[in-house]
Order: structure tokens, then sequence, then C-alpha cells
């Protein structure tokens, strides 16, 4: 019973020492070698696009919503067209983009796509165009 016991405590005491990973936080994760991939709150957004003079405003929902308000100098495509892929990926990947749609969903899906393709800065607005709009930043309404 002894040798087990013994053996039990060894086990667990090399357990206890061995090296643990490190814990990467969610900027830290999506900071890879390929580039800057993440999702920013409203006010961190604004603040990109205050100091980003080429930042690229992408609008990633249907026409309709688009003409319904949208962020000053964005540009819409429609995430939800036949050839939507295609034409993100003909987009300039040395560019930084901040990507937006109605809540979220399209523009998260949007940030993956865009990862996948070697977009070397992308960053995606937290809460859409609804968390946007409710914090009372610029909107644009024809």
């Amino acid at each position: 019973m002894k040798p087990i016991l013994i053996l039990m405590l060894s086990l667990s005491f090399l357990g206890a020492c061995a090296p643990q990973q490190k814990q990467e936080t969610p900027s830290e994760q999506s900071q890879t070698s390929s580039g800057i991939h993440q999702t920013i709150p409203v006010t961190q957004a604004a603040q990109l696009i205050q100091s980003t003079p080429n930042l690229y405003i992408l609008d990633v929902r249907t026409a309709d919503e688009f003409k319904s308000g949208h962020l000053d100098k964005a540009q819409q495509l429609d995430y939800y067209a036949p050839d939507f892929e295609s034409k993100v990926k003909q987009l300039d990947k040395k560019k930084t983009y901040l990507l937006y749609c109605h809540s979220g969903r399209r523009s998260g899906s949007t940030l993956e796509i865009m990862k996948t393709a070697g977009f070397e800065k992308v960053y995606d607005l937290e809460g859409g165009f609804t968390q946007w709009q409710g914090s009372g930043q610029k909107v644009v309404k024809p």
C-alpha cells in the first residue's frame, strides 16, 4: 500500500512542477504573424476612425439597411450577395479595415473570411450599427 501511495504522491508532485501554459487574452490571440484581426468596442472604433486616415470602413449590411443610415465614409457590400466572398477577397489586403453590420454576426463572419484570405489589419465593430447608433456616435442618413 505504501509504494502505491508514494507513487501517487510522486506523480502529483511532478504534475504540479510541469510548466504551465500561458493563457492568451483575446487581443493576443488575434494578433498573429499574419496580422491583426479583432472585435473592438464602439469607443475604440471611434478612435480608430479618428487616428487612421486611410481606414476602409466596410458595411456588410444590405443596400436597404445601408440607406436607412450608416457610418460616415462607409462602403457597402451586401453579405447576402452570391459573389460577396469573392468581392471581399478582391479588396486590398494591405489596407486597414473596420467592418460592421447590424449587430455583429455578419461582420464577425466577414472578419474570419478576411483573416483566412490574408488581410493584415481588420477590426470588427462590436455590437454593429445598433451599438454604434445607440452610443450616440455620428450616423449618416440620406
